[in-house]
């Protein structure tokens, strides 16, 4: 099973994610990752129980993601992570924002039903989105400088919940995560997909 977290800035995928490797525990390490061109690149990848991968680089659990980096995420990157870990490990989580608005197509789109893949959305209202990243920005000093570009996270927010309708018509699963009760859900998707483990979500 292939789970991928969606949804807008601030919307808590980082959270979530680290909410998981906090329970699951698990090792990371620095794997090399073939890219488009034939080169590759170290992708930061979290082992964890019950063949459960994370892909992510998120060093400080308690704080804020460090995020995959912009390289990495890019153009068709997120169908090659799905191709590339999805076939070796039973259960694969990630989460993803700047593909969220790209719907694998052809071979990529076959890939992703052969492995299972799970659009998991989380159904966190925008004006909360917003509400966090001001807060987020507030923290780390980032209100000098560019201002917050609200009209574009409202944008990205209505393309991830238009293209969710899309993405179910063409065989992909599409689940709603209910933000105030994600955890929960993602792990009961997991179990659903035959992950064991000694932890229960709630």
């Amino acid at each position: 099973m292939v789970i991928q977290i969606r949804g807008t800035s601030g919307a808590g995928k980082s959270t979530l994610v680290q909410r998981l490797l906090r329970e699951h525990g698990g090792e990371c390490v620095e794997e090399p990752f073939p890219t488009a061109d034939g080169g590759e690149v170290k992708l930061p990848v979290w082992r964890c129980e019950g063949d459960l991968c994370v892909v992510g680089r998120y060093a400080n659990l308690s704080g804020v993601s460090r995020g995959l980096g912009g390289a990495v995420v890019e153009g068709a990157v997120g169908e090659a992570i799905v191709a590339h870990y999805g076939a070796r490990h039973a259960h694969l989580v990630w989460e993803n924002y700047r593909g969220s608005t790209e719907l694998p197509d052809g071979a990529a789109l076959e890939r992703a039903r052969q492995l299972g893949l799970v659009w998991a959305t989380l159904d966190t209202p925008v004006e909360e989105c917003l509400a966090r990243i001001g807060r987020r920005r507030a923290e780390r000093g980032a209100n000098v400088g560019a201002p917050l570009n609200e009209a574009a996270i409202r944008a990205h927010h209505d393309e991830v919940a238009a293209l969710g309708e899309v993405a179910a018509g063409s065989g992909i699963r599409c689940v709603s995560l209910a933000h105030e009760d994600a955890y929960a859900q993602l792990h009961a998707l997991l179990v659903e997909g035959g992950l064991a483990c000694s932890h229960a979500g709630h």
